[in-house]
């Protein structure tokens, strides 16, 4: 049960023989309640305890409330978010159950009207610290087989003294990444290998082969699950990648999961860390045409949505002709993935407004997920052409040191700091979860 996570001693009073019995389940709401407030005292005011706190610290393991208090948790990587924090549902529904207790007699709940804003608020979770605990936890060992592990588009493997071998992975989640009824089964097969192509052409490498995993959905059939793979098949083979094998199965939603693995020439491969200051900022194509696309539904813009073009020729030329000092595919927003490149190589940067798709905006050019242009830098004084064939390349600003304009990852937008609100799966649901908890609180306060 959830509420087991803010459990604390019982306590030494008990109530009179002639006291109002109350129904166990409330019981427990008024105490996830009080613990709730205590709970996120704890956080707001660093672990400070209220005059009734317990002992003990809610957020230490049982191995690590015997420590003194000067000796160092016996897992200092856990990362932050997964601390303990009840959802801004499981309160509403607590808080029910509590007033129901109240209801039937029981002695009233002095505190009932803790902040739930406050409560509500997004935590520390996002893909950035999700992935970085991974890379910190996971990597010890493996430096002798990988040359580049988590944190990139791909991963490398040197398996060879002249090739390096790049692996990528992406998932297609019905709900997430589309509704039914808004692709058909070759959109959707096309666009599951084309994603994970995209991760090779900002590598700079030539894909060989891919493996597919597909949960068919209840609602699809024979002949859905044949023009999947003809779509998948129609982008695999422009592109010349063997489908492999994979694995099938079947379930209530369409959920696919596709490896590709490619190649580049040994320690050539373009990586996100790779920026330095000085170097100019250059994007490929137009941005926010599927945002556009998401919006409208229809269109041009719609068919930008739908039929993703990895950038396989670019980034063959990044690596050949710019050498490219670092790059990246533009799967979640400008400002976030420009961010991320920008951790990466401990870095800012300062850009103007990049190309915008016909009829999108400022917003969705700077925001918008799903363009899978690509994002370069290259040294000062290269010779970039303004376009690549039909292809648009073009300078949107500059790297700079971080001790010039801000830490690493700032990004500055005509002199202006630009923040990453592209989309980030965790902070999204957060905030959503957020959102709606204070709605309720609102509309509660208003009856």
């Amino acid at each position: 049960m959830p509420e087991l996570l803010f459990q604390h001693p019982a306590r030494s009073e008990s109530p009179g023989i002639n006291a109002p019995r109350t129904p166990r389940r409330a019981r427990h709401s008024h105490d996830f309640l009080k613990n709730a407030e205590r709970t996120h005292h704890l956080i707001e005011n660093k672990a400070r305890p209220l005059h009734d706190e317990p002992k003990t610290n809610p957020f230490r393991t049982q191995s690590n409330q015997e420590k003194g208090p000067n000796e160092p948790d016996s897992n200092p990587t856990e990362p932050s978010w997964t601390r303990p924090q009840p959802s801004a549902r499981l309160i509403q529904y607590h808080r029910q159950r509590s007033e129901s207790r109240d209801r039937r007699g029981a002695p009233p709940n002095p505190v009932l009207f803790f902040d739930l804003q406050r409560l509500a608020r997004p935590r520390r979770g996002s893909e950035h610290a999700i992935t970085d605990w991974l890379r910190k936890t996971h990597e010890a060992g493996a430096k002798d087989r990988l040359r580049l592990g988590i944190g990139d588009d791909c991963a490398i493997c040197r398996t060879s003294a002249s090739e390096d071998q790049l692996f990528t992975t992406d998932m297609l989640v019905e709900g997430t990444h589309f509704v039914r009824g808004s692709h058909t089964a070759a959109d959707l097969g096309r666009k599951a290998l084309a994603r994970g192509l995209s991760d090779i052409a900002a590598m700079g490498g030539e894909p060989r082969f891919c493996l597919v995993s597909l949960c068919v959905p209840r609602w699809g059939d024979q002949s859905w699950v044949r023009g999947f793979f003809r779509g998948l098949n129609t982008v695999a083979r422009k592109t010349r990648t063997v489908l492999a094998g994979g694995d099938l199965s079947h379930g209530e939603h369409m959920f696919c999961d596709v490896t590709v693995c490619g190649a580049v020439p040994r320690g050539a491969a373009l990586l996100r860390s790779g920026a330095r200051p000085g170097d100019r900022i250059f994007v490929s194509g137009q941005l926010g045409g599927s945002a556009l696309g998401l919006k409208q539904g229809a269109g041009r813009a719609w068919r930008r949505h739908v039929r993703i073009v990895p950038r396989l020729e670019a980034g063959l030329f990044l690596r050949k002709t710019l050498r490219a000092t670092s790059a990246m595919d533009l799967s979640d927003g400008l400002s976030l993935d420009l961010h991320r490149l920008c951790l990466a190589s401990g870095v800012g940067a300062a850009i103007a407004m990049p190309p915008r798709f016909p009829g999108a905006s400022a917003e969705q050019s700077l925001h918008g997920g799903e363009d899978y242009e690509l994002l370069f830098t290259v040294r000062p004084g290269t010779s970039v052409p303004t376009r690549l064939g039909a292809l648009p390349l073009t300078e949107i600003g500059t790297i700079f040191e971080c001790r010039a304009g801000g830490g690493p990852g700032t990004v500055l937008l005509n002199g202006k700091r630009l923040e990453p609100l592209g989309y980030d799966h965790f902070r999204l649901r957060e905030q959503r979860a957020a959102s709606g908890a204070v709605k309720s609180l609102r509309a509660e306060t208003r009856e």
